[in-house]
């Protein structure tokens, strides 16, 4: 049995998860500093401990519509390994999921429908499919999570 652990988080009504392993810190939404001429998914920079962080908005990259950050909106910081200080924004932060290995689905392969269109247009970051109890978790991967930002800010 192999057990892998997820930082969970919504966009919308929909589940997602990264690695634990590669999730740094979450933090709550601070001032954003923009980018001119950057893409809406663009957040801008946070200030973290004297640390710049480039902050993307993931319901934006993702194609869900843009909303203002409340109360439950924040931050996930990932761990240098994945990329130099960058974070995304979400809508709310769940619990650690944990799962075993073999019960995770790739996206070709599952039985597991997304139903959402948007989804299936970025099928490039989604490294599988699980079922939990109650929902499906969406599990995006991290390092391409990080090249397809690093994509739209060079843009």
């Amino acid at each position: 049995m192999n057990i892998r652990q997820f930082c969970t988080f919504k966009i919308g009504n929909r589940l997602f998860g990264v690695p634990v392993t590669d999730v740094r810190e979450i933090h709550s939404v601070v001032a954003f500093t923009p980018v001119s001429h950057a893409s809406e998914a663009v957040k801008g920079f946070v200030n973290i401990r004297g640390q710049a962080h480039l902050v993307t908005d993931l319901r934006v990259l993702l194609g869900f519509q843009q909303k203002e950050t409340d109360d439950l909106s924040q931050i996930i910081l990932f761990k240098p390994h994945i990329g130099e200080s960058f974070g995304v924004l979400v809508d709310e932060i769940g619990d650690v999921a944990e799962t075993d290995e073999s019960s995770i689905e790739t996206l070709g392969n599952t039985d597991q429908k997304i139903e959402e269109k948007r989804l299936e247009d970025f099928s490039d970051l989604i490294q599988g499919i699980c079922k939990l109890e109650e929902t499906l978790l969406v599990i995006l991967s991290s390092g391409e999570l990080f090249k397809k930002i690093i994509r739209i800010h060079l843009k």
